[in-house]
């Protein structure tokens, strides 16, 4: 019987152990990805299921009877700004920005009342709505990661320069993070006081550098102007703004080890998703840099992380023979690379070349860490689906014959699948292209092939010129499994001469 008592007792042990580990492993889970919507939020979870037009009629105020959104994330949300999409009856297309009030909760579907929009200079025959931005309720998981509310001043060593500039130069600044987390790009605010404590002016200051988990820290010798007042009894300040960023940021930023904290809810600092460390352009090929043309580059990128990226932003910029910048510009890859892989990233679109220049500068600015997918299994049979693109010019009693080789005349440019349905293509040619079938193979988090679809647009693309079809039609468990994607220019028309 004692034995019994021993091994339950042991058991209910262990089982609260493990109770205590799974719910600390979610909790540091939901942090880090808090911490990461912290700067900028992303609005992927965040989806219009649903809308109802109230008055769309042409030079009125649009209204809204109702736009239906839920959210598919652990957290609240306020300030969400909306992009409406609405076109004409021959598929010209006006995008309306509208900030909507109101909260909405973790995991919530909510439909916002009376929603109205800009004056509209047509009545819209097609409609779509997609999520560009919102932020994050305060709550005090939240309050504890802004640096207004952890980081203080301890000491401020000053004199005011009121003969010349009214420059206030600062002797010594002392800072103290009572936080676990880091920050850098630290804002702060001089509040200039008459006798009655009431404030004359403000006067706002930034800090160069980062500062770590419980880190006291010493800035000196610098100058703030802008103070232009005549007399002050007092002064107050604090600090106002800063930007999180996690242990292996901070340290590649000059900070020091001793001040990251093994308590952050990041993961050890060595195994932090850093996306412009993580990923290494280890070579490009420039294709095609004709000017008046669209640029393509071949990237070949490694990722040195055990995390998937995707949506890629590289900053391109453009040189002279003697190695000076002319312009800049980034672009966007939004493929996907697994971890500890490499990968060349073909046929990668600069956009319309519009200057002549020698060489490229490329670097990674920044990459969504794609989260951790349940392993799904291959599909055996491949599946062809058909939808037609709305919204296009129609021509009639046109004779048409066949494109040869169109897949060297109709280039893919970019894509966006999953978020707006959207493929934009270049007609390389001196002649209109009509009745384009496009393919779009799609494939899942193991890069195999799941699904085909084939559709048809019923229009055309101009010579020389970009076109981008919008919202195509694709199931939604379809997008939910999709990763990455292959589009194909299968066939097209062109007039016969």
């Amino acid at each position: 019987m004692k034995k019994l008592n021993f091994y339950l007792s042991m058991f209910l042990l262990l089982s609260l152990f493990s109770l205590d580990s799974i719910s600390e492993t979610i909790n540091r889970k939901r942090m880090s990805e808090l911490k990461q919507n912290l700067n900028s939020v992303d609005v992927t979870r965040i989806k219009v299921t649903d809308f109802s037009w109230k008055n769309n009629s042409k030079y009125t105020l649009g209204l809204f009877e109702y736009v239906e959104i839920q959210n598919n994330s652990d957290f609240d949300y306020k300030d969400i700004v909306l992009e409406i999409s609405v076109y004409t009856a021959d598929g010209t297309l006006t995008l309306l920005t509208v900030p909507i009030e109101g909260e909405l909760r973790a995991e919530e579907k909510k439909r916002f009342i009376e929603i109205q929009t800009p004056i509209l200079s047509f009545s819209p025959d097609k409609t779509s709505i997609n999520i560009v931005s919102a932020n994050l309720i305060e709550s005090e998981e939240i309050f504890s990661l802004k640096a207004k509310n952890v980081v203080d001043i301890l000491d401020f060593d000053y004199v005011v320069d009121n003969t010349t500039t009214n420059t206030i130069i600062v002797n010594k600044l002392t800072l103290i993070n009572r936080s676990e987390n880091s920050f850098e790009e630290l804002e702060g605010t001089f509040n200039f006081l008459d006798t009655n404590k009431r404030i004359i002016k403000s006067v706002r200051f930034s800090l160069r550098g980062v500062i770590g988990a419980k880190e006291t820290k010493v800035f000196k010798d610098f100058n703030i102007s802008g103070a232009q007042i005549d007399f002050f009894s007092d002064i107050s300040y604090g600090v106002s703004n800063g930007k999180l960023i996690n242990p292996r940021e901070y340290l590649d930023k000059g900070g020091s080890k001793e001040y990251v904290s093994k308590n952050s809810e990041f993961e050890s600092f060595s195994d932090s998703p850093v996306p412009n460390l993580d990923l290494i352009i280890k070579d490009f090929v420039i294709i095609n840099q004709i000017k008046s043309t669209v640029g393509l580059v071949d990237i070949y990128l490694s990722n040195t992380s055990n995390y998937k990226y995707k949506d890629i932003v590289i900053s391109v910029g453009y040189k002279n023979s003697s190695g000076t910048t002319l312009t800049s510009k980034k672009i966007k890859i939004k493929d996907l690379i697994q971890p500890y892989s490499d990968k060349n990233f073909k046929s990668n679109s600069l956009g319309m070349i519009e200057l002549d220049f020698d060489k490229l500068s490329l670097s990674v600015v920044s990459a969504k860490m794609v989260g951790e997918v349940k392993p799904r299994k291959k599909t055996k049979f491949k599946e062809k689906s058909f939808s037609t693109s709305k919204g296009t010019v129609k021509r009639m009693n046109l004779e048409k014959e066949k494109v040869p080789d169109i897949d060297s005349k109709i280039i893919v440019v970019e894509s966006d699948i999953k978020e707006l349905g959207s493929i934009k293509v270049l007609n390389t040619t001196n002649y209109e292209i009509f009745d384009l079938i496009l393919r779009v193979d799609m494939y899942d988090d193991e890069n195999s092939l799941f699904k085909t679809y084939e559709f048809k647009v019923d229009g055309s693309v101009a010579p020389g010129r970009e076109t981008t079809f919008r919202s195509i039609s694709f199931n939604d468990s379809d997008l939910q499994q999709y990763v990455n994607s292959e589009i194909k220019i299968m066939s097209g028309k062109k007039a016969k001469n």
